[in-house]
């Protein structure tokens, strides 16, 4: 889990369109797609956890233990990173009301997995092949 302090993207069409599950997650709305450390100038080499995440920290986000939050923090919202492993990256942010949602690509933002459920936790969600 990481924590983000950001101003949000909204929900303008257009907008949602040119940005990513990385965007909407730590609402940074660039229209490029954004892609874990290349805001930071140093982009991740290859779709595994082990490069994703710190691409992600040195954009800016804070590290937290794996476990995933029962509460809100102060200042921010909580994201969580899932891997398909060698092929792509999902990232899903804890809303106010304690459900995780998270934009497939160009697509509209959801709170549901693809069994149609509302996330409460994204280690329990149904998103396969993400890990």
């Amino acid at each position: 889990m990481l924590l983000i302090t950001a101003p949000t993207i909204g929900t303008d069409p257009t907008v949602l369109k040119k940005n990513n599950c990385y965007n909407y997650a730590t609402d940074v709305r660039t229209d490029t797609f954004a892609q874990p450390g290349k805001g930071s100038g140093s982009k991740y080499k290859s779709n595994t956890c082990y490069e994703t995440w710190p691409a992600s920290i040195r954009d800016g986000l804070t590290p937290l233990e794996k476990v995933c939050p029962k509460d809100q923090p102060s200042v921010g919202h909580y994201v969580a990173l899932v891997i398909w492993p060698n092929q792509d990256f999902h990232w899903f942010r804890k809303d106010l009301d304690g459900y995780w949602s998270h934009k497939p690509g160009s697509t509209r933002v959801r709170n549901i997995d693809s069994s149609r459920q509302k996330i409460l936790n994204p280690d329990d969600a149904s998103i396969w092949p993400y890990t």
